[in-house]
């Protein structure tokens, strides 16, 4: 489950969900609603779930933080919508592999935290709060827990604490008794996975305009021939906002502030990159 330490023992290749009601749309594609359990979804989540390309990062909201809390208090929270591209239905039962998550990524990389932090736990069966931060900075993603404000020492020793209310083991019990609701989309293209996601987080916290201008070049992006020991930063990356105050080198460079686009009505004519590093763009792509 997390690459840097070795918890991938943790992942499940296959979810099971209980279908409440499904529907195929003209366009080719078929949306499924519904539930599972918590544990069991977070125990699906793959270790790249978190730098999905269309996604924005992982963001502070001091809101949120706390979500397990309310798990313990067995109070629901809205759907997660992901998409795959395959999912088989069989008496009810719907099995889903491989997904993206569309929406609910913040409330999801929160809840997982938890399952992060008990494998920790478990595997060195280590409770001393500093040794455990010493691991979770070995690991990009006990990195990026610790980075956005999710857990500290103050919040791991409370979570360590077995006369605490949100202990850890009591959180995880939590989980295994609590359900979720999902909508299934499959068969969305690229372009339709970008519009959904950004319709599904219009009513929440805004997303940048840089966000929203590397979203319309990923495809460029993707398939950039980028030199050796160049970087190009997007803004979802740790070390964006580090950039984008000049604490660089003269081979890094964020990828909104190089790119000028010129558009004609029907389709982009060019894309230029700036100044010192030049990118090499497929023919095909212009």
């Amino acid at each position: 489950m997390v690459s840097g330490i070795n918890l991938s023992d943790t992942i499940n290749e296959e979810m099971n969900t209980i279908l409440l009601k499904n529907k195929s749309l003209k366009n080719g594609s078929s949306w499924y609603l519904a539930t599972c359990n918590l544990l069991d979804y977070l125990h699906s989540i793959k270790p790249d779930a978190f730098d999905y390309d269309i996604q924005r990062r992982i963001v502070k909201n001091s809101f949120l933080d706390k979500l397990w809390e309310s798990v313990i208090a067995e109070e629901p929270f809205p759907a997660i919508t992901i998409t795959v591209q395959n999912a088989h239905e069989k008496d009810g039962i719907l099995t889903i592999d491989d997904y993206d998550i569309l929406d609910g990524l913040q409330r999801t990389f929160r809840l997982w935290s938890i399952v992060y932090l008990h494998g920790i736990v478990e595997k060195y069966k280590e409770c001393d709060v500093k040794e455990i931060i010493n691991k979770m900075k070995e690991d990009k993603d006990g990195n990026r827990i610790l980075e956005s404000g999710i857990m500290n020492r103050t919040i791991i020793r409370k979570l360590l604490d077995q006369e605490s209310e949100v202990e850890l083991h009591k959180i995880i019990n939590a989980y295994k008794r609590f359900d979720i609701v999902l909508y299934v989309w499959t068969g969305l293209n690229d372009d339709e996975i970008i519009k959904k996601m950004l319709i599904l987080n219009a009513g929440q916290r805004s997303v940048s305009s840089t966000h929203q201008f590397e979203l319309m070049f990923l495809h460029y992006f993707n398939q950039l021939t980028i030199p050796r020991g160049v970087r190009i930063i997007r803004e979802k990356d740790s070390d964006y906002f580090a950039v984008k105050n000049k604490d660089r080198t003269a081979t890094d460079s964020s990828f909104s502030h190089k790119f000028l686009c010129t558009f004609r009505i029907s389709h982009i004519r060019n894309a230029i990159v700036f100044k010192r590093h030049r990118c090499r763009i497929p023919e095909s792509l212009v």
